[in-house]
């Protein structure tokens, strides 16, 4: 059979002494088990991790020589005797963690998923990532499990059905436990220990995650960087139990009334560790200090006895107009290529060409994320679009051409009413928002700023907005903001509070933060109680650090929202998003703000336009512009 070999670690991407050969007569595999399955490949996909693994920088290690490759999708091509799932001549998927980049595979069947013949098997092999190989099972990591709090939701997260992780002192177990369960990570870290074991048990943490930040029995404060909240989309919560009894303490009587009727049923148990009469109060605190305790210690008055390159740089430029480059070709049956009208300039593509973005692409790369075209050509089985429709989407790269090709699933339709340049700027900067409720809006008049700005307003918040220069000032005022700072002549502070007292308006509920760095921190000083934190992106180039108990002590939650993860983890949320924003569009609620358009020539510029705040809204490239930047307000 054909099999991709992975000989030596190295660069795959190599043209001189690549790591990896084809071989063609390498030895079909045997069915190694009666449950076994051996599946004819009919694709493949190329992951990030794949290519770590042959550089070598993956954290699993496979000895050598190893065939690549982890999702696949094939047909059935022969079954051990105890098979009962699958027989000859099924579609199937499957992930597997090397070995799929070849023409046969063998698998246990516990470990493949039935693909319907309707469905396509190029796209089906995309689809193992999306299900998983973990059960629907919710996986809490309890920190300081055997201490009061930690036993409490032990208990409590048994009653609620998840599958309940116990940690002392270390980590180690962990990993083999998921593994052998068939979960991937933790869902949820309860922490009321912070320090070291806080940061270590973080790595664990699935996307998505929720880490409730309970106390600091260690004594040290752990710090969790804003830039991994942000991608990993993880939600921080902070618990301080006291501070419900000011301000909501309807909830927290509801909660202890439930909690008294589960211990009444026996559903929970108060464990008492020690006991101790008031005279010996010193012992008790020794049995804390000490770590002693398993359980709740107790004073009682009846002694009871013992119990974690710049791209606007015109000299030496990263980036390079090539006019021959390939048109690409449909890559599956239900691909679709895409004649690009116009793309948009994110902070991240910025990024991503210095080499600074949280994802590294191997060079050379077509830079570019989210644009808007018409269809030109489509593949046998695509069932969603026809040539000659407006469609816009994202890519992680790829979109500063003329053509791009993508699967239809990744596509949405452009409603013939609205304008493809407009359209281009919509994915990200509106449905980073569209998700997110706002409030106080920093980097308002940037293409996320402007985009949160108008959701806000459609969704009948307060909003105030802070940019700076009074062209900014001026369009923010146009779109009904209800108050906005000019950080060129005001102190934001100091502007807010202002205008809070003037409506009598005890604080910000909501921040919404594309920028980071210091002006993230001064705004925090306005948020209330149980306030949001949303954690869009750092256009300052700082990484503000939100100290984890003042999370804990006002009860504010922190959001990561990273805009294309959503298309791994949650792609219904984010087609459900596109499609209510283009609605919205379709009925003049909102509006793609277009600062310059530019041709794909004058990239440097654009990029410049970006880098010296020079945009109020999005920045375009058109395809068919043939004229200077121009302002499209």
């Amino acid at each position: 059979m054909e099999a991709l070999l992975c000989k030596r670690l190295g660069d795959p991407t190599s043209s001189s002494e690549p790591p990896i050969e084809l071989t063609q007569n390498h030895p079909i595999p045997k069915l190694d088990s009666p449950t076994a399955v051996r599946i004819k490949i009919k694709a493949t996909s190329l992951t990030f991790a794949t290519y770590l693994k042959i550089l070598g920088k993956y954290q699993e290690k496979h000895p050598l020589p190893f065939i690549p490759g982890s999702d696949y999708a094939g047909t059935v091509d022969a079954v051990g005797p105890s098979v009962t799932k699958f027989k000859v001549g099924d579609y199937v998927c499957a992930v597997s963690p090397i070995g799929s980049f070849a023409t046969f595979i063998v698998q246990d069947q516990s470990r493949l998923y039935e693909v319907p013949k309707g469905c396509d098997l190029v796209a089906a092999t995309g689809l193992p990532v999306a299900f998983g190989t973990s059960h629907l099972a919710l996986v809490l990591l309890v920190l300081g499990a055997a201490g009061g709090v930690g036993l409490a939701a032990v208990q409590i997260g048994k009653i609620c059905g998840v599958v309940s992780l116990l940690l002392q002192d270390v980590t180690a177990s962990i990993k083999e436990f998921l593994k052998s369960r068939n979960l991937k990570e933790v869902d949820v870290l309860y922490d009321p220990v912070g320090d070291n074991l806080a940061k270590e048990t973080g790595k664990l943490l699935n996307w998505g995650a929720q880490i409730l930040v309970i106390g600091f029995a260690s004594g040290e404060i752990p710090v969790i960087p804003a830039n991994i909240i942000l991608v990993k989309n993880w939600t921080v919560h902070g618990f301080y139990w006291g501070s419900y009894r000011i301000h909501q303490p309807a909830v927290l009587e509801d909660s202890v009334r439930e909690l008294l009727s589960w211990m009444e049923k026996g559903l929970i148990t108060v464990h008492i560790s020690h006991s101790y009469s008031p005279s010996k109060a010193n012992l008790a605190f020794s049995a804390i200090k000490d770590r002693k305790a398993i359980g709740k210690v107790m004073i009682v008055f009846d002694d009871l006895g013992t119990r974690l390159g710049d791209p606007t740089s015109s000299f030496e430029s990263p980036i390079e107009l090539s006019r021959n480059h390939p048109i690409p070709e449909l890559d599956s049956p239900t691909a679709v290529r895409v004649k690009v009208k116009a793309t948009s300039l994110n902070y991240g593509t910025y990024l991503q060409i210095q080499g600074k973005y949280q994802e590294k692409h191997p060079l050379p790369f077509i830079p570019g994320s989210d644009y808007a075209g018409i269809v030109d050509a489509v593949g046998p089985s695509v069932s969603k679009f026809k040539v000659g429709d407006y469609v816009c989407a994202f890519v992680p790269v790829g979109s500063y051409a003329t053509f791009v090709v993508q699967d239809q699933s990744q596509l949405f339709e452009v409603p013939k009413g609205c304008d493809l340049v407009a359209a281009a700027g919509l994915p990200i900067a509106f449905v980073t928002s569209h998700l997110t409720l706002v409030l106080l809006v920093l980097g308002a008049a940037g293409g996320v700023g402007l985009a949160a700005v108008q959701l806000g307003k459609i969704c009948g918040a307060v909003v105030i907005a802070v940019a700076r220069g009074t062209e900014k000032v001026q369009l923010l005022k146009s779109l009904g903001v209800d108050h906005v700072v000019d950080l060129m002549n005001q102190n934001v502070t100091a502007s807010v509070k202002e205008f809070l007292k003037s409506r009598n308006l005890k604080g910000v509920d909501v921040l919404y933060d594309p920028v980071g760095g210091n002006l993230a921190k001064e705004t925090m000083k306005l948020l209330n109680w149980g306030a949001q934190i949303l954690v869009i992106g750092f256009a300052s180039g700082e990484i503000p650090i939100i100290p984890t108990n003042i999370i804990l002590v006002k009860n504010w939650t922190v959001h990561g929202f990273y805009w294309g993860s959503y298309i791994i983890h949650q792609p219904a949320v984010l087609e459900d998003s596109v499609r209510e924003l283009f609605s919205w569009m379709e009925k003049g609620l909102i509006t793609v703000h277009v600062s310059h358009t530019y041709s794909l020539s004058e990239a440097n510029l654009a990029f410049s336009a970006i880098k010296d705040r020079k945009a109020m809204g999005k920045v375009m490239i058109v395809f068919d512009d043939k004229g200077n930047a121009s302002s499209k307000l």
